[in-house]
């Protein structure tokens, strides 16, 4: 696949992303009655624009296919604050209401991850986490079983539940651990099929370099034709599971675990997605590959915006939060002069990101 079509697939899948994070805000702030007083596709020179004859709110969809946004009647508190208080005013309605405003878009980036999941193990199928095959020779599970009585053997259709302590829905949730775990020993929770639980202390020989050398030695089971509601069951997990890998991989981040060669923006994320479609190999395998892609970046999404940073979701949240706390709001312009310094260090990570993902791809990483 070409440079251009990568970039082009990259930009309607963040755009999408994007598009549905602000339908999020605008439907919540029409359902409480907050004048909106645009809504549009994609940003930069308009294209095409229409008016409602009923709330005057006009509808773009503009040249630059980027994301989109949802503009508020007196987002800033600027009229609000000269008590120009004008009818279906952002700044004007209860905390509890801009809060729900904020959190919708967010949430809809976290549903629109469960529903590209479901589409997603709708095409595939999906594996659980029930042991469908075990390796009898040098694997650990092998060796566990030579030691102990055939009731507390690891044996087909048993359950792996728990890794170190946390719970395994599937097999991604038995990588992910799997990869966190720095060191040689694991405790693993295996629940049979009789409703017996067994815990296995696993200690790894390490090879010359200390990396550990010996596996588990099981495959999971296979659903390849499940029914809707089973699909949706999954999907509910598979979502958990989305969740818990951004946020292990944020505190990667922060903590250092990880370098700026783990982190990827939209640059990045076109070459990412150019060697998904090449290596997919098929129409199918490729429409799987980019969905479970879109699950998690749009996971990310609506994770990332929660977090409390100036500029994001997550700290308008904190100044209603501290609105509450002192029974009366922040001055407008202080409220904005947080935004912008927000916005401007958000932009300085972007750019560092970006010149990052730049560098990657001219050393051919």
């Amino acid at each position: 696949m070409s440079i251009v079509e990568s970039i082009l697939v990259m930009l309607i899948m963040l755009s999408l992303l994007v598009i549905v994070h602000e339908y999020g805000h605008f439907i919540v702030a029409r359902l409480f009655k907050v004048r909106v007083n645009e809504f549009s596709i994609f940003m930069g020179p308009k294209l095409f624009q229409r008016t409602s004859k009923k709330t005057g709110m006009k509808f773009s969809i503009r040249a630059l296919p980027i994301g989109g946004y949802c503009a508020m009647e007196d987002e800033n508190g600027e009229d609000t604050k000269l008590g120009n208080v004008k009818d279906g005013s952002f700044f004007a309605k209860p905390k509890g209401v801009r809060a729900l405003v904020f959190v919708a878009g967010p949430f809809m980036n976290i549903l629109l991850g469960l529903v590209f999941s479901i589409i997603l193990f709708s095409i595939s199928g999906f594996s659980t986490n029930v042991v469908s095959i075990i390796d009898k020779d040098h694997s650990l599970i092998a060796e566990y079983n030579d030691t102990v009585n055939a009731d507390e053997q690891i044996t087909v259709g048993d359950k792996i539940i728990s890794y170190d302590g946390k719970m395994v829905l599937n097999p991604t949730d038995y990588s992910l651990f799997r990869s966190m775990d720095d060191d040689l020993h694991s405790v693993i929770e295996f629940k049979k099929e009789n409703g017996k639980v067994i815990e296995i202390d696993f200690d790894r020989t390490p090879d010359k370099e200390g990396e550990p050398v010996k596996v588990l030695g099981m495959a999971f089971e296979r659903v390849e034709s499940p029914n809707f509601f089973s699909i949706v069951w999954y999907s509910l997990k598979y979502l958990l599971t989305l969740v818990r890998t951004v946020l292990y991989s944020l505190l990667w981040i922060i903590t250092g675990r990880v370098g700026m060669e783990a982190v990827a923006g939209p640059v990045g994320l076109t070459t990412v997605v150019s060697d998904v479609i090449e290596l997919s190999g098929s129409l199918t395998n490729t429409i799987i590959n980019l969905l479970n892609m879109a699950a998690l970046i749009s996971v990310n999404l609506g994770l990332f915006n929660l977090i409390p940073f100036p500029g994001l979701d997550g700290g308008q949240l904190v100044l209603v939060g501290v609105e509450a706390i002192r029974g009366k709001r922040l001055p407008a312009e202080k409220q904005g002069l947080i935004s912008i310094i927000g916005l401007v260090i958000l932009i300085g990570i972007s750019v560092l990101v970006m010149g990052n993902d730049i560098l990657r791809i001219i050393n051919g990483g």
